[in-house]
């Protein structure tokens, strides 16, 4: 019988020590050379004061948490965590009369400073509380390490005394401060503030494709969901269309999960609708907190989707560019919009967090952005489904999934087998020689009209391809011809059928987007291509390339 533990969005700190440290399976990295730098601080030595900052979800209270039982147990140091929810934390005092009360929870025989209540001014406890907590330090030996979840709204709230914090940090060594928080707030990029440049930033960036793969198989063994990993064998595609849409967030990886127990048979894009459902009140509050102009510039930004620039952001919102431009720097500060500076041209702009930009299009936008978001989503399945047992599609050549719908079949014929062999032998000629022997003359089959381009027939599959053209986006192998069409170099006619033809475009953007890039090797796919398509257009140049070297070579 599988152990089982919990799987949780929210409130981190409630679950187990053993939970937590078997629960940590991602950013294994981060928290060692975390745990390195700790264990090599002393008493005489300066402290490198860190914060996390991520998206809400991105992991930040689990790797706070997973340091806290790291020491546990230790003779050095004193793990005290705050988590995100403290509205009593609004003096600096309080963070100390805090981080006494926690101390004492633990069995520590330290005491809060005498207060005087008959007095009006407490301002003193922010010092007197501190001297408290640094004399029993000293006397124990022992450093303290504070992990604040939030801690730019702890700045905030102690606006006043952040000189004294930061003064008494400096000539002490006896607190080691870890935070997190949602944002760079001005705490750490203003000049003129006590703690610019003083706490090390490290970013948590969304999780790769392994590290989505590692949390599943954990999250199935630890749970008993054997279901979890029969999804990432057979459809693979499922998955990964959910990791780019929503931007490998962990906490809407644990949605996904979630979802995917309770139906399995959902197609990705019903997954997404549920995930952005579940993050409604979330970002509902976070466009409560923007003025009316800079809800106007982040909607507008969402249903561009493509990096844009402030001209383009005047003809949509109507506003003057002096306007729109002093809201983008404060809504890059605020870590909402990020900032694209190409070599040459124009700055360009998008939002910072992908799975906002996805509720903004899935919410806030019209019908044509909402067929987008599905169109991609459908595309990204079928994308990394078919290349779930065999790289490059080799069924496609050979023909065996003609019959497919949607899917590349994974059955290994005869015919399959040999075609493999030849295609590592990197034979061209017995490759070409098993498309001819099985190639028929089916008028209305695209893939018959692929092979042609292979023969060397390109008359024949010019001639063909017109006359295909109209009915292109109504055949089950759509996808498959304008893919192999660009592997033959065929970037001319694929640009002005997608331009032609909006819905196929729409449903096959990023084979779009592809071919641009390889008409223009100039062009900067960070610049040109929306945020969520950048990884799959990179998995089909990379695709392309990889069928051109076979049959034309280098």
């Amino acid at each position: 019988m599988v152990e089982s533990y919990h799987i949780t969005t929210h409130q981190v700190s409630q679950l187990s020590a053993d939970e937590i440290k078997k629960g940590f399976i991602v950013r294994k990295n981060l928290l060692n050379r975390t745990l390195t730098k700790i264990n090599h601080t002393n008493r005489t030595d300066s402290i490198q004061h860190t914060v996390f900052v991520g998206h809400r979800g991105s992991g930040k209270s689990s790797i706070l948490n997973r340091i806290k039982v790291e020491y546990m147990e230790s003779d050095r140091f004193i793990p005290i965590y705050l988590p995100e929810e403290q509205p009593g934390l609004y003096r600096l005092f309080d963070v100390w009369l805090a981080i006494i009360d926690e101390m004492k929870a633990l069995g520590y025989e330290i005491h809060r400073p005498e207060i005087d209540t008959s007095q009006e001014d407490f301002s003193y406890l922010s010092k007197t509380g501190y001297t408290v907590i640094s004399e029993f330090l000293q006397k124990e030996n022992k450093q303290i390490i504070l992990l604040m979840d939030n801690i730019d709204r702890l700045f905030k709230n102690i606006d006043g005394d952040k000189a004294l914090l930061r003064e008494l940090l400096q000539n002490h060594k006896d607190l080691i401060i870890i935070g997190g928080s949602t944002e760079m707030s001005e705490d750490f990029w203003d000049y003129g503030d006590p703690f610019y440049q003083f706490f090390k930033v490290v970013r948590l960036e969304d999780l790769s494709k392994a590290e989505v793969q590692d949390l599943l198989i954990h999250w199935s063994e630890v749970n008993d969901l054997p279901q979890i990993k029969d999804v990432l064998r057979t459809n693979p595609g499922k998955v990964e269309a959910i990791r780019q849409m929503t931007g490998g967030n962990p906490r809407t990886m644990i949605m996904f999960i979630r979802l995917l127990v309770d139906n399995a048979h959902a197609q990705g894009f019903e997954y997404l609708q549920d995930i952005i459902d579940k993050t409604t009140s979330i970002y509902q509050e976070r466009l409560q907190q923007l003025t009316p102009q800079q809800r106007k510039i982040i909607v507008e930004l969402a249903s561009i989707w493509q990096p844009a620039t402030v001209e383009q952001l005047v003809h949509t919102c109507l506003m003057p560019s002096s306007l729109i431009s002093a809201q983008l720097n404060k809504l890059q500060k605020s870590r909402m919009v990020e900032a694209l500076k190409p070599k040459k041209g124009k700055t360009v702009y998008r939002l910072k967090e992908r799975i906002f930009n996805l509720y903004l299009i899935m919410t806030q936008a019209g019908a044509l952005q909402k067929k987008r978001a599905r169109y991609l989503t459908d595309f990204l399945e079928v994308w990394y489904d078919e290349r779930k047992n065999i790289p490059l599609d080799f069924e496609t050549v050979t023909g065996v999934a003609n019959d497919s719908p949607v899917f590349y079949t994974s059955k290994k014929d005869s015919q399959h087998d040999e075609f493999f062999k030849y295609y590592l032998a990197n034979d061209k000629r017995e490759v070409t020689n098993l498309i001819r022997n099985n190639k028929t003359e089916d008028t209305i089959n695209p893939l018959m009209h692929v092979y042609d381009l292979w023969l060397g027939n390109f008359e024949q599959y010019q001639l063909k391809r017109e006359i295909l053209s109209n009915d292109l986006i109504l055949t089950k192998q759509a996808d498959i011809y304008i893919k192999e069409s660009l592997v033959h170099y065929q970037y001319d006619w694929i640009i002005g059928l997608f331009d032609h033809q909006i819905e196929l475009k729409q449903k096959f953007e990023p084979l779009y987007f592809a071919a641009l890039l390889l008409k223009d090797s100039k062009l900067d796919i960070n610049l040109l291509v929306p945020e969520p398509f950048i990884v799959t257009v990179h998995d089909v140049l990379r695709y392309v390339k990889d069928r051109q070297v076979f049959y034309y070579g280098n």
